[in-house]
């Protein structure tokens, strides 16, 4: 894990609890350039168990661009798990560029309606 050494330093996110059986297609959808590493995340004064992604200094490009779906996808999560508001505006000052794939951006943008009916219903 890339670790900053800087105590001020911090990671926002959210934990979730998955079966055994369903990694193996959280790893296929992370794809090459990212390693899975654990580490121990305090919650509610307990230590849990937890793996991350982390990009590979190799698959590392400044110069690329997040597709918008993915943007947007990263954005709605955050929202749904109330991350504080500088966080959000961090996210929504992040540039983006439209998928090239068409069918991508499409099956994606299914999703993010699928999202915003979940995040309605809430």
């Amino acid at each position: 894990m890339f670790l900053t050494n800087q105590d001020s330093d911090a990671v926002i996110g959210a934990v979730y609890e998955m079966l055994v059986h369903e990694k193996p297609l959280l790893d296929q959808c992370e794809g090459p350039g990212y390693r899975c590493d654990s580490i121990s995340v305090e919650m509610d004064g307990k230590e849990h168990g937890c793996f991350v992604y982390i990009a590979e200094h190799s698959h590392i490009d400044d110069e690329l661009l997040p597709h918008c779906w993915y943007k947007n996808i990263v954005l709605m999560g955050a929202e749904f798990h109330r991350l504080p508001d500088y966080y959000l505006d961090t996210i929504h000052q992040v540039n983006a560029a439209k998928d090239p794939n068409d069918e991508e951006h499409e099956k994606h943008y299914d999703l993010i309606d699928q999202m915003k009916i979940i995040n309605l219903e809430r």
